[in-house]
């Protein structure tokens, strides 16, 4: 379990990840419309059609929508992480009621509204540098170079060697990324703070997290009766003095909003558990029972810090790696500790939307950080299976769970606990697990209203899978919904393969003691294999 100081690293490291990616999307949109300009009707080098100028805007919109909007709603989406983070550390420090997932979903979508505000305030702005720009007759060169920095500002991409190196020092990071983002600057002779969709959208994407996962843990403190809450988070060579003098401070609520009502630098407008010190604060609040803080809980004291996902030395190269150990750091400890002791994946790679993985190779494909990185833990799932199998002398053919007795004893026990082995029972209990997973839309065809299936969370589709494993692939077959099917799981020892990789992949989720319920038998023994290798040799 994670103590507030590792949630606080983990919001963080999801920040930043989500920000590079922001940033890949900004240079997409920016060459985008690099090219949309490109193609504009030209006499003598500048643009003059303004009926193309006009025209402009729709195609303007359409790539923000596919370059930024599209990818600012898979940021939003991984959200859940840290939601599901915040639960974890809160449990640590008292018995405190979650958040619904009605309520998660409410806050992504006002946490995307922000996103879109940019999109509609800059669809406006780029529209109107094109239109005037054509007006004017304005060289296509220099239109391209002042869209490029609307959009990135000093970070634009330039067809000038020395000033694209300086760019790629100043996105990169780092110490020399400071001296380069300040020859930028001189020469653009721009304004530090350049109104561009970079600079907001930097700041709404870190923002616009930490105040999700604010809004979770006070709505959580609230509900549970925290009589007081301490601040705390990381201090760095721009902290406020006003965060630094309240840092690993506890108040009432009384207080809080007695203190928060005075001015400071950078200060924030709204509530001040949600907005804290202020634009691109990195604090954080924690409810406390005072009654218990004169014996804070044991764990404070012995836990060790949250075991990281090793990336192998062969694999640091790899596209969106960060991104890929991002989504394995989610996993339990237990879990994390394994795959670092195990034999690594060798070959990492990204093919369309497709996740699979191959034993023999030791090669995992999964979008990293696709519907909460859950595909990536999944496909890990399989090769923790494998090297464990390896070690049992499977060879690489077979898992450790389609030769492990009591994984394979505890699969038929709980396809029997769900009333799977009964031809007369299968479908009201197929029926009745679905009502868990899904929800229902009815839609209209050209053959009428019909149902559609959608996920309640897309956790829930490893969920799903390990239902149609236990049904031999026929609850897909016949009902429908995310599964392997029959075919599929003809094959020997696909069944409790894929029930392994899944169970993998639910570990450290929220719907954990959904399988303990549903599937107890297999829960356990997943449990007890990853203990058991977790300890050999030890």
């Amino acid at each position: 379990m994670a103590t507030d100081k590792q949630h606080a690293k983990f919001v963080e490291a999801l920040g930043e990840a989500h920000e590079r990616r922001i940033v890949e999307a900004l240079t997409a949109l920016e060459d985008s419309l690099a090219g949309l300009l490109g193609k504009a009707p030209l006499k003598q080098g500048a643009l003059f059609d303004l009926e193309w100028a006009i025209q402009a805007r729709k195609d303007i919109s359409a790539a923000i929508q596919t370059n930024y909007l599209t990818e600012s709603s898979r940021i939003v989406d991984e959200y859940t992480q840290a939601a599901v983070s915040a639960g974890n550390m809160l449990k640590q420090y008292g018995d405190f009621v979650g958040v619904t997932d009605d309520v998660i979903r409410a806050l992504k979508v006002q946490s995307f509204q922000g996103f879109q505000d940019i999109a509609g305030t800059f669809l406006n702005e780029l529209a109107t540098e094109v239109y005037q720009n054509t007006i004017s007759g304005r060289s296509a060169a220099e239109s391209v170079k002042a869209i490029r920095q609307k959009i990135n500002g000093v970070y634009a991409q330039s067809d000038q060697v020395e000033i694209q190196k300086l760019v790629n020092i100043a996105n990169a990071g780092g110490a020399a990324a400071e001296e380069a983002i300040s020859k930028l600057h001189s020469i653009y002779a721009a304004d530090k703070l350049g109104n561009n969709m970079r600079r907001y959208s930097s700041q709404m994407v870190h923002d616009s997290l930490m105040q999700f996962d604010a809004s979770i843990v006070t709505k959580t403190g609230m509900e549970s009766g925290a009589d007081a809450w301490l601040y705390y988070g990381s201090n760095i060579n721009d902290t406020r003095e006003f965060c630094r003098t309240h840092s690993g401070k506890t108040y009432t609520e009384e207080q809080i909003r007695e203190i928060w009502s005075g001015n400071w630098a950078g200060k924030s407008s709204g509530d001040p558990f949600i907005v804290r010190g202020g634009y691109n604060c990195r604090h954080h609040w924690r409810p406390v029972f005072t009654e218990l803080e004169d014996a804070p809980p044991v764990v404070e004291d012995v836990v060790e810090d949250k075991p990281l996902y090793q990336i192998p030395a062969n694999l640091k190269s790899s596209k969106q790696i960060d991104d890929f150990a991002t989504s394995m750091n989610a996993l339990s400890d237990d879990q994390i500790r394994l795959v670092n002791k195990l034999p690594p994946i060798e070959e990492y790679a990204i093919e369309s939307e497709r996740g699979y993985y191959q034993a023999y190779k030791r090669k995992l494909v999964a979008q990293p950080l696709k519907d909460n990185g859950s595909i990536v833990r999944h496909e890990y799932g399989h090769h923790v299976d494998f090297e464990i199998g390896r070690k049992e002398g499977n060879a690489g053919f077979f898992g450790i769970s389609a030769t492990d007795k009591a994984f394979i004893e505890a699969y038929e026990l709980d396809r029997k606990g769900l009333n799977f082995h009964k031809t007369a029972m299968f479908s009201d209990s197929i029926k009745s697990i679905h009502a868990e997973i899904y929800d229902f839309e009815e839609i209209q065809t050209a053959y009428g209203t019909r149902q559609r299936k959608v996920l309640k969370n897309s956790e829930l589709a490893n969920y799903s899978d390990i239902v149609d494993a236990l049904s031999h692939g026929k609850m897909q077959n016949m009902f429908g919904g995310f599964g392997h099917g029959v075919s599929y799981f003809k094959r020997k020892g696909t069944r409790q393969q894929e029930a392994f990789a899944n169970l993998f992949a639910l570990r450290n989720t929220k719907y954990w003691e959904l399988v303990q319920q549903r599937m107890p038998n297999m829960a356990k023994r997943f449990d007890e294999i990853i203990k058991e290798y977790l300890n050999e040799g030890s």
